[in-house]
């Protein structure tokens, strides 16, 4: 051995402890708003049914369409494979991959719709006999993994009638034995997070009504307008979304029409490769990142149905959006046809399959310390792991195959992919006893969002308790203080409220006033930091344009890319891969 060297320091343990001692307010508010990945599966796609189309057969039935369309319009692997241009090496198992799916689980996330999708003439039946028929799923087996319902906005032209079939449903499923697992409910239409801070609210008094616990209720923010993205002051209006679900939100569902229509795109042009839709979706990945909310893509209206060349020209762009939206890590799109389920399973298997060896390979050799031509880093590992597990969890890959080739088992990739323990699909086997009927004990992420929320709503409550306003030494300081620094209040004001005038506002400002422009400092200022850099945009309204069919225009891909066209005209004319 060679010669040990000596170790000297010259800090007292002092230092470290005080440094401690002065980030601990930091370490406590990263691990609030970044707590990482919840740890549960992510469904690949979103399908959603109207509620009064909704019935006990609409999973089964949506399969039998899709594995019909195979039949018609691709009876084989080779057939199927030339449609979208898979190699030969994968044709025949991403083929029986798909259909097998299609047998077993047609769909993954289920989303009754009560919003636009809405047809019917009365809303609070159809939503009870959805609860109804959603806890008859989960008590027989036949529900998709995840299920839930989206309602209307929290707009004043829709709120009552939002929150009346919010709590119809809800109410539903508790009468008829209680809250399953993979309840998920989408809050469309966001515009400010005042409008999330609300739907908090309307969650809180339904859980307390109900003696549930607190958190035990979370949900999607569907983002469908310009000001969702880009707030009048210039700040990224989502990320303060996340912030005032109070640790509820689950999801970012990104609304392709919507969105394209607020921003005024022609309706030719509307779809997820949209320069505006990728601006969009590039803002929700950043302010999602860390925070445990998922982001989805939206989807495509070019539907497969009619001829053969239609439907085989509709499939390859909805491949191809698939496949575009996987390289940019969306894992989860919406689709709006039984014909899209086949090619939504086909990219997802593709995509891991194509990339299973090298990756299982290269997260062999970081575990191992082996060398190799890669050299990767911990969050490359991360990485590697969990889309080893997001392939393992839609079935794409088989986790024996995965662990003969990492020497990993499952509990050891998700150590790698730092997720708290492996989950299976929440799907009961038995009807939901007495205990479930109270709400039972909530899944690992739902206690998270819990404790999150009830963290959250205590330090909101803190902040407005007469107990904390400064003593009378300390009112002195901050008065002195903003004697030196008076531009802050009136910086923001300008900043934030450009609009109001100092003659507009009263002379007398009450005590509660004072709160709420304290308050809205402190969040401008918080949100300042966060993003430094504003800019102006502007919309040309949000009313909403048919989505009828559109000319396609072909394009260049980027690397790893399949060929995609936009939406619409009739899909003969799209351009093949």
């Amino acid at each position: 051995m060679g010669q040990q060297e000596k170790v000297s320091t010259s800090l007292a343990g002092a230092v470290s402890e005080g440094i401690s001692a002065s980030l601990a307010a930091v370490d406590a508010e990263l691990d609030r708003r970044y707590p990482g990945d919840p740890g549960t599966r992510q469904p690949v796609h979103t399908v959603y049914v109207p509620g009064n189309v909704f019935d006990a057969g609409t999973v089964r039935s949506w399969g039998d369409q899709a594995l019909a369309a195979l039949d018609e319009h691709a009876p084989d692997a080779a057939s199927f494979a030339a449609v979208l241009g898979l190699s030969d090496d994968l044709a025949e198992d991403v083929y029986g991959r798909v259909r097998a799916k299609l047998e077993r689980e047609p769909i993954e996330d289920l989303r009754v719709d009560f919003e636009d999708g809405y047809g019917g003439d009365d809303e609070d039946r159809d939503a009870a006999r959805a609860a109804r028929l959603v806890s008859e799923a989960y008590a027989n087996g036949t529900a998709a993994p995840y299920t839930g319902i989206r309602m209307k906005c929290m707009e004043a032209a829709v709120r009552d009638r939002g929150i009346r079939t919010t709590d119809v449903f809800l109410t539903g499923l508790l009468e008829h034995g209680g809250l399953p697992e993979g309840l998920v409910l989408t809050l469309p239409k966001v515009t400010y997070p005042e409008q999330v801070t609300a739907f908090v609210r309307l969650l809180e008094a339904f859980e307390k009504a109900h003696g549930l616990d607190a958190g035990r209720l979370g949900f999607e923010i569907q983002i469908e307008t310009s000001q969702a993205i880009l707030a009048a002051d210039g700040t990224a209006a989502v990320a303060r979304m996340i912030g005032a679900a109070e640790g509820r939100a689950t999801g970012l569902h990104y609304g392709t029409f919507d969105y394209s229509a607020c921003l005024g795109v022609s309706a030719a042009y509307q779809a997820s490769d949209h320069p505006a839709a990728d601006h969009a979706k590039a803002i929700m990945q950043v302010a999602a990142a860390g925070t445990g909310v998922r982001v989805s893509d939206g989807s495509t209206n070019v539907l497969p149905v009619g001829s053969t060349a239609h439907v085989h020209e509709a499939w390859r762009l909805h491949y191809g959006l698939t496949r575009r939206a996987l390289a940019r890590a969306y894992y989860q799109g919406w689709d709006m046809h039984p014909g899209h389920i086949p090619t939504r399973y086909a990219a997802v298997f593709a995509f891991y399959r194509e990339g299973f060896e090298a990756a299982a390979k290269r997260l062999s050799a970081y575990a191992n310390h082996a060398g190799g031509d890669v050299m990767d880093e911990p969050a490359t590992a991360k990485a590697l792991s969990s889309y080893l597990l997001r392939g393992i969890d839609c079935g794409a890959l088989d986790t024996a195959e995965v662990d003969a080739l990492t020497g990993m088992t499952r509990a050891a990739l998700d150590r790698f992919a730092a997720r708290a323990a492996a989950t299976s699909p929440p799907r009961p086997s038995s009807r939901l006893g007495r205990t479930a009927a109270r709400g039972g004990r909530p899944p690992a992420s739902d206690r998270r969002r819990r404790d999150l929320a009830r963290a959250a709503g205590e330090e909101r409550r803190a902040e407005h308790h007469p107990l904390r306003r400064p003593s009378a030494p300390s009112r002195r300081r901050n008065k002195r203080s903003a004697a030196v620094r008076p531009s802050a209040a009136a910086s923001w004001a300008t900043t934030v409220m450009p609009s109001r005038s100092a003659s507009s506002m009263s002379s007398k400002p009450t005590r509660a006033t004072g709160r709420a422009c304290a308050a809205r400092i402190r969040t401008a200022v918080t949100v300042t930091r966060l993003f430094p850099a504003k800019s102006a945009v502007t919309g040309s309204g949000a009313a909403s344009i048919p989505r009828t069919a559109a000319p396609t225009r072909s394009g260049s891909v980027g690397p790893g890319e399949t060929h995609s066209s936009r939406t619409g005209r009739p899909a003969s004319s799209i351009a093949a891969r």
